[in-house]
Order: C-alpha cells, then structure tokens, then sequence
C-alpha cells in the first residue's frame, strides 16, 4: 500500500508528463503554416467545443474556409497569443 506522500508524488509525476505532452503538441502544431479546430484546442489546452463558442463570440482570431473546412494561420494565432 502507497503512503499518501507516494501517492501525491505519483499525481504530481503524471501532471508534469501531461505538461511535458502538451508542450510537444504545441510545439508540433506550431511548425505547420495552417491549423484546424483540434490543433487550436490542443495549443490553448481546451475542448473544441470551447473553440467553437470562442470563435462565435469573437474571441478568436478569424478564421478562413477551405472547403468547408475552417483553418486558421499559425501566423495569426502566435499573434494573437503574443498580444494577450
């Protein structure tokens, strides 16, 4: 049986790996020139459908069609993030 420190440890350890795994998404995300509503979720850490009520209220930078697909420019994104 762990002891509670143990156990405090081990959720401190899988917070830090989940940290470490965004960080390389992100990082990831950030070298393509486009990015989908599932890549701005993983660089800001939320659920689409947080993008999407984001983006109808304008909190977003704004996004372009291709298709009937919406991708938004990496490029706009850091900018927009810089100016927060």
């Amino acid at each position: 049986m762990k002891s509670i420190d143990e156990a405090r440890l081990m959720e401190s350890l899988a917070e830090i790996l989940a940290e470490v795994r965004a960080l390389k998404t992100a990082k990831d995300v950030m070298a393509k020139p486009l990015m989908t509503q599932a890549d701005l979720a993983a660089i800001l850490q939320v659920d689409e459908r947080t993008i999407r009520t984001w983006r109808h209220e304008g909190f977003l930078p704004e996004p372009f069609t291709v298709g009937r697909v919406l991708r938004w420019r990496t490029c706009d994104v850091q900018k927009w993030l810089d100016a927060r």
